[in-house]
């Protein structure tokens, strides 16, 4: 169960790296920590999703290099980085559409 004081997904993954990372099961952020921060905050009242990050591992880190332009730091960029018509979709959406345009 995440602490009290989780308020925003940054806050989410943070606790859910830290978490994995004491327990010798990652040693660097990877897709799990997304994967799994993502489903739990989804169970959340209320529900915590990305909002100011797009989140970029495999697929749609290719994608975004692919895009250009955009700067990706510690496996996630500014949602404000993407083109304006990717933003309306929000940051969840936007690591979406980089796994697709990848391929």
């Amino acid at each position: 169960m995440p602490p009290q004081n989780i308020k925003d997904f940054e806050d989410l993954y943070d606790w859910v790296y830290s978490l994995l990372k004491k327990n010798g099961v990652i040693q660097q952020p990877c897709l799990w920590v997304y994967d799994i921060a993502l489903r739990m905050g989804q169970t959340m009242t209320p529900v915590i999703e990305p909002q100011k990050y797009v989140y970029l591992f495999a697929g749609a880190k290719k994608g975004a290099m692919m895009l250009g332009g955009i700067i990706i730091k510690n496996h996630k960029a500014l949602t404000t980085s993407f083109p304006a018509i990717l933003q309306k979709e929000g940051s969840l959406y936007i690591e979406d559409i980089m796994c697709e345009y990848s391929k």
